[in-house]
């Protein structure tokens, strides 16, 4: 099942990933992807549809403990660990993600062209 990918560059700390074949959601299922600051720290807040909050939160009650990748273009771009149950919104700081265009990361994990 689950795919190897080598990013280009250490993400969260790893060299190699494992990426499920099958993501639980995907750029078509963000409403909205935000710039924001996280004490003092850039960061891009997603917004899922109602469906996809559905499914990260089922997903994440059953992965507690596990990781969750992001990835974009194929690329993770963080490696977080479940605490627990995930839902409409999901955070994601900019300090570790190598973003050097924060605004072309909002718009690529929007689904939308460079």
């Amino acid at each position: 099942g689950y795919i190897k990918v080598t990013p280009s560059r250490e993400v969260s700390g790893l060299r190699q990933v494992w990426l499920a074949p099958e993501p639980v959601v995907t750029a078509h299922d963000i409403e909205r992807a935000k710039l924001t600051d996280d004490l003092n720290t850039r960061a891009i807040l997603l917004t899922f549809t109602a469906d996809a909050a559905t499914k990260l939160k089922q997903w994440s009650m059953v992965n507690v403990r596990k990781l969750l990748a992001v990835s974009v273009d194929g690329q993770p771009i963080v490696v977080a660990s479940i605490n627990g149950q995930l839902g409409e919104k999901l955070l994601l700081r900019l300090d570790g993600l190598g973003a050097s265009d924060p605004d072309l990361l909002a718009r690529r994990l929007m689904g939308c062209a460079s």
